[in-house]
């Protein structure tokens, strides 16, 4: 079964994914550890985005929920979109974006690229992007810039522009000092020790690209230092394709829980520094990459 998830994770058009939809319809009466596929779909990041975006393509054409079925089915297990490294997104995307212009083409579509913006690409971005994963709107719109050659769009052209990475950076300051400059009560902190473990693969790496760490708040619990870092260390991790383990996961559903409009403030901010870093080289030579 994981390698069939595989093999279907590179074929959007998969007969195969019909079963899986199937299994979201259960959602709402069964948890999604009874479903083995579910557990083997939330372990594959190329899948799982995949299956994310069928969700959305089918929640723009029929407003049936499926989008808010596939956030709902997952939160019963150790895992996390905020986990999901950049590169399994941006080759899903491209992936399904090719499979859209084909089932065009071979339609005699006129204009198959431009209608597959239209038709496909910027709703399912509007669904996925608006009001649930904001930081994947430039990577969509990177895809359709490389691969549909539509104009470039704002999110992904603000990226190049100079200014950029100080822009983000303030960004990120501004949204982690909201938290940090409250203290935080013990008592209903959620732990974020397995997030941190990965502190030291990142921490150096992210100083010399100039982005911050809530270096303030160390004088707290260091259960509070983990806290504030866990949205920092996570866009990071995802960025560079670092895997965060399933304990890790949990742990970021859990602080995202928390407070998860400024968790994803400061993800948002710190994911975006990230591609800025990335499309312009300003990464520091690592063997993370």
């Amino acid at each position: 079964l994981e390698r069939h998830l595989d093999e279907m994770a590179r074929k959007p058009d998969h007969p195969d994914w019909a079963l899986v939809d199937g299994y979201l319809q259960w959602i709402p009466d069964f948890p999604a550890s009874t479903f083995d596929v579910l557990r083997l779909l939330s372990r594959n990041p190329h899948a799982v985005t995949m299956v994310a975006l069928r969700a959305a393509e089918r929640e723009a054409m029929m407003r049936d929920g499926s989008v808010e079925r596939l956030r709902t089915c997952l939160r019963t297990l150790p895992f996390s979109w905020h986990a999901i490294a950049r590169k399994a997104w941006v080759e899903s995307i491209t992936c399904w974006v090719s499979a859209k212009v084909s089932t065009l083409t071979e339609a005699n579509t006129a204009d198959a690229s431009a209608r597959a913006w239209d038709w496909f690409v910027h709703p399912v971005a509007v669904l996925l992007c608006d009001e649930w994963m904001p930081w994947l709107r430039p990577l969509f719109e990177q895809v359709a810039y490389e691969q549909l050659h539509t104009p470039l769009q704002s999110a992904f052209a603000a990226l190049g522009h100079p200014s950029a990475r100080k822009k983000f950076r303030d960004s990120q300051f501004d949204a982690m000092k909201e938290l940090v400059v409250h203290p935080i009560p013990d008592s209903s902190v959620p732990s974020a020790t397995a997030v941190a473990a990965a502190l030291p693969a990142v921490k150096g790496l992210m100083e010399q690209c100039g982005l911050l760490f809530a270096q303030a708040n160390q004088h707290q619990h260091e259960k509070n230092y983990h806290l504030v870092n866990a949205p920092v260390i996570a866009a990071v991790c995802a960025i560079r394709g670092i895997a965060l383990g399933s304990d890790a996961q949990a742990q970021l559903r859990a602080v995202h829980r928390y407070d998860a409009a400024w968790f994803d403030r400061v993800y948002d901010a710190t994911y975006r520094f990230g591609l800025v870093a990335t499309l312009t080289g300003h990464w520091p030579s690592t063997e993370l990459s």
